[in-house]
C-alpha cells in the first residue's frame, strides 16, 4: 500500500489543491446540503415552510463559508504528503458515503415525527461491523488505484456529483415553494373569510378532531363550566368507539359507514387508493346534488396525502360544481403564530433536523445507532419544535374560526373542517399556549400527572380541553350570527390513541383499547334551548355517516350502490389495529397487525375481546 500511495503522491503533483477543492467542496454539496435539501422536500406537511428556501440559502451560504475558511486553513497549513493523505480519504468518504446512503439502508420501521416505528433495528451486530468494514476497505482501495492511475476520471467524477447536486438541491427547494404556493395553500384563498354558512338555510358543520377522545370529558366540563352554555343543543357519546386505530382506517369509516371498515374495504377488488377514495365523495355527491355547497377543508389522507390532495379533490369534483377542497389549518394567523414563535429558529432547527438525518442516512450501518440516540438525533432533533408548531398551528386555526367565517352564503352549505390540535399534544398555560420552561416538576402540571398516572395523559387533558374551549367559542359566535339553531353540528374524532383514558381506567389494556376510544358530539338543528347532556348509548363514529343522511332521505354510495341510513348498533363493533401510514399496507388491502372487538358498556373490561 505505501508504495501505491507513494505513486499517488507523485500523480496528485501539480493538481493536488484542484482535486483537494473539488473532493472538499464535493462531499460539503453532496451530504451537507443536496442530501438534507432532498430529504427536506419529501416533508409530507409544508404547513409553516413559506420562505423556507431562502432561509436554507442563506444557510448553506453560512456554513459554506466557515467550511471554505477551515478546508483551506487545512491544506494552506499541511505538508503536501498530508494533503495528499487528505484528497485519499476524502474521496474514500465519498464512495463510502454513497454506497451506505444508497445501498444500506435500516430496517428501523416508517420514520414518523423524527422517531422510528422499531428502533431495535438499529441494534449493532458482528455482521453489521463486518459489511461496514468490506464497504470502508473496498471504497479506499477504488479511491487509491483510481488516484493513483487517473486522477483525472477521480476529479470528472467529483464535477459530475458537484453539478448533479447543484441540480438536486435547485429542484428540491423549488418542489418546497411550489407545494406551499399551491392553490389549495393559498392563505387568501376565497378572501379573508374561509367559511360561509347561510343564515336563513341549513348548513350541515362536521368539525373533525383528530385522534381525540371523550373520556377527558367529564374533568373538561368541571374544570371550565361555561362550556355547558356554551354547548346547548349538543349530546355528548360517551360510549363511543372507531373501527380503526389510524387516521387511514378511521377517516373512511367516518365518511362512509360500515361499509369502508378495514375488513369491508379489504373485501372489495381494486386498489386500496381508490377504494379510500370512494368514501369521502359519499358527502361530496349527495348533498351537491340536494343544492348544498360543500366544502372540504384539510380532508386528511384524501389521496393518500397526509393533509388531503386538494389538487386531486378539486380536479374531481370543483370542475362539476359539487365540492371545493382548500387547506385551513396554519392559514391566516401568521400573526398570532409569530408572537409566541420565531419562524428563523424554526427554520434553523429544521435544517439541522435534516442534516442529522443526511449524517445518519451516509454513515456506517454500526454507528446509525449513536446518530439516532433514541430520537435526539445528536442534539439536533427537530421533534419539540415541529410538535409545537403543529399545536400553534392547529391551535390558532381553532381559536380563529369565527374570524374566518362569515354568514355570507345564499345556499344551504356543508363543510367539513380537520384540526390535528388533538394529535400534538403538549403541557400548557391557562391561555392554552405553551411554554418550554413547564414539566412535570411544575406544581399544577405534577398535580395532572399524578391524578392521571402518566405524563402523556396529562398532556391529552390539557390540549383536549383547549380544543374543546376554542369550540365553544366558535358556538358563541354562531348562536351572535343567528345561525345556531339552523345548523347541526358533528365534533368527531376518528380514533383514540394510546394512553391511560380515565373512561377505561377499569377496564384491562386500557392503554390498547384507548387507541379505539374516540369522541363524539352532535347537535341537531333547532335544539339550541336544549341543555348539553351526555348519552351512554353504544354508538361509533361509523354511525355518524348514517345521521348526516337522515337529512337528506339517505345517501347513495356509488361504490357500493347501497343507500346509507343510520341504524342504531346491536352488533358488537369490530376494532382493527393497522400501520398508520400508506407505506405500510398492501397495494390493494389494509395490513392488520390485529383485531378486537367491543359491545356495550365499554367502561366495562368484560366488554372488550381478543379475536386475533
Amino acid at each position: 500500500m505505501t508504495d501505491c500511495f507513494h505513486i499517488l503522491h507523485t500523480r496528485l503533483e501539480g493538481q493536488r489543491g484542484y482535486l483537494y477543492a473539488l473532493i472538499t467542496g464535493c462531499l460539503f454539496l453532496l451530504f451537507l446540503v443536496t442530501l438534507p435539501a432532498i430529504l427536506t422536500g419529501l416533508e409530507d406537511n409544508v404547513d409553516g415552510m413559506t420562505g423556507y428556501h431562502w432561509f436554507y440559502v442563506a444557510f448553506v451560504a453560512v456554513s459554506g463559508l466557515c467550511y471554505g475558511v477551515v478546508a483551506y486553513l487545512a491544506y494552506r497549513y499541511l505538508p503536501d504528503i498530508a494533503r495528499s493523505w487528505l484528497i485519499l480519504l476524502g474521496f474514500t468518504a465519498l464512495l463510502a458515503g454513497l454506497i451506505f446512503a444508497f445501498a444500506f439502508p435500516s430496517n428501523a420501521g416508517v420514520l414518523d415525527n423524527f422517531l422510528f416505528a422499531k428502533p431495535e433495528g438499529l441494534a449493532l451486530s458482528l455482521m453489521t461491523l463486518l459489511v461496514d468494514g468490506i464497504v470502508i476497505a473496498v471504497s479506499f482501495v477504488i479511491a487509491l488505484l483510481l488516484l493513483s492511475s487517473a486522477p483525472q476520471w477521480a476529479g470528472n467524477l467529483a464535477t459530475a456529483l458537484v453539478l448533479g447536486s447543484a441540480v438536486l438541491s435547485l429542484y428540491s427547494l423549488y418542489t418546497i415553494d411550489e407545494r406551499v404556493s399551491r392553490k389549495s395553500e393559498s392563505a387568501e384563498l376565497g378572501g379573508p373569510r374561509l367559511f360561509h354558512y347561510s343564515p336563513t338555510g341549513k348548513n350541515v358543520l362536521v368539525l373533525f378532531l383528530d385522534g381525540a377522545m371523550s373520556g377527558y370529558m367529564p374533568d373538561i366540563i368541571d374544570s371550565s363550566p361555561g362550556l355547558t352554555r356554551q354547548f346547548s343543543g349538543f349530546t355528548w357519546y360517551s360510549n363511543v368507539v372507531s373501527p380503526g386505530n389510524r387516521t387511514i382506517t378511521g377517516v373512511p369509516a367516518l365518511f362512509g359507514g360500515f361499509d369502508y371498515t378495514v375488513a369491508e374495504i379489504n373485501k372489495r377488488q381494486g386498489p386500496l387508493q381508490v377504494k379510500v377514495s370512494d368514501a369521502y365523495r359519499i358527502f361530496v355527491d349527495n348533498f351537491s346534488r340536494h343544492d348544498y355547497t360543500v366544502l372540504y377543508s384539510d380532508p386528511l389522507w384524501f389521496g393518500f396525502q397526509r393533509k388531503g390532495d386538494c389538487e386531486l379533490f378539486n380536479d374531481q369534483y370543483e370542475k362539476d360544481g359539487k365540492g371545493r377542497c382548500i387547506h385551513s389549518i396554519g392559514k391566516l394567523i401568521g400573526d398570532k403564530k409569530e408572537r409566541v414563535q420565531d419562524r428563523r429558529q424554526v427554520f434553523l432547527e429544521l435544517a439541522k433536523q435534516y442534516l442529522a438525518i443526511a449524517l445518519y442516512k451516509i454513515a456506517p450501518t454500526s454507528l446509525r445507532s449513536q446518530i439516532y440516540d433514541g430520537g435526539n438525533w445528536l442534539g439536533l432533533s427537530y421533534a419539540p419544535t415541529k410538535k409545537e408548531t403543529k399545536y400553534l398551528d392547529n391551535y390558532f386555526s381553532l381559536d380563529s374560526l369565527a374570524d374566518l367565517s362569515d354568514t355570507s352564503a345564499t345556499r344551504n352549505t356543508f363543510t367539513f373542517l380537520a384540526n390535528e390540535l388533538t394529535r400534538a399534544t403538549l403541557f400548557v398555560k391557562p391561555d392554552c399556549l405553551p411554554e418550554a420552561s413547564q414539566s412535570t416538576e411544575d406544581p399544577a402540571i405534577k398535580a395532572l400527572v399524578t391524578h392521571y398516572g402518566a405524563a402523556e395523559t396529562a398532556a391529552i387533558y390539557q390540549t383536549t380541553g383547549c380544543a374543546v374551549q376554542a369550540l365553544g367559542r366558535y358556538m358563541e359566535w354562531m348562536k351572535e350570527k343567528g345561525i345556531y339553531d339552523n345548523t347541526m353540528i358533528v365534533i368527531v374524532s376518528d380514533h383514540g390513541w394510546t394512553s391511560k383514558n380515565p373512561l377505561l381506567k377499569n377496564v384491562k389494556d386500557q392503554t390498547r383499547f384507548s387507541m379505539f376510544q374516540s369522541f363524539l358530539m352532535v347537535k341537531p338543528f333547532a335544539t339550541a334551548n336544549r341543555p348539553l347532556r351526555e348519552s351512554k348509548e353504544f354508538i361509533s363514529s361509523a354511525n355518524v355517516p348514517g345521521m348526516l343522511c337522515d337529512l337528506l332521505g339517505g345517501c347513495l354510495d356509488q361504490a357500493t350502490g347501497k343507500t346509507i341510513r343510520h341504524m342504531p348498533l346491536t352488533d358488537p363493533v369490530t376494532l382493527f389495529e393497522t400501520p398508520w401510514q400508506p407505506s405500510g399496507q398492501n397495494s390493494d388491502t389494509y395490513v392488520v397487525d390485529a383485531m378486537y372487538q367491543v359491545s356495550g358498556d365499554i367502561t366495562n373490561s368484560d366488554s372488550w375481546q381478543y379475536l386475533e
